[in-house]
């Protein structure tokens, strides 16, 4: 499904599951909370994602294209066999987060925000990130 359009500014979204979705430079998720939501097949590229909080969020095959994250989080979520390429975390919040399987081009991990949580980075043999957790990693 393809948005032309779609203004979120400020909502919040609870417990919805999104499928095939592409979210793309028209539109606007600044200051939106997403909380316990399931998102699979989505592609996110070039969206503004300015203060943009994802509370107990599950992302499974997810391609994030083009995206600076400020000053948002993803408290508790977990990103299974996703994508990033080209995205920066500016002051982003990645307390208690997993990555699982996925994949990192063109990251930029510098403004990470962990509140004294640790970070744990798991590499293939080709030197490639296959797992990131954050947290406590119970």
């Amino acid at each position: 499904m393809l948005f032309k359009y779609i203004d979120l500014t400020g909502k919040v979204i609870t417990f919805l599951k999104f499928l095939d979705l592409s979210i793309s430079s028209n539109q606007n998720l600044y200051k939106c909370l997403w909380i316990e939501n399931t998102i699979s097949n989505c592609i996110f590229d070039s969206t503004l994602m300015k203060k943009v909080e994802f509370l107990k969020r599950t992302f499974r095959d997810c391609t994030f294209l083009n995206l600076h994250f400020i000053k948002g989080g993803f408290n508790e979520s977990l990103f299974d066999s996703c994508s990033f390429l080209n995205v920066k975390f500016d002051t982003s919040d990645l307390s208690d987060v997993r990555f699982k399987n996925c994949v990192f081009e063109q990251v930029d991990l510098n403004g990470l925000l962990l509140n004294e949580h640790k970070i744990t980075l798991l590499f293939s043999k080709q030197g490639t990130i296959t797992s990131i957790a954050t947290g406590n990693n119970r």
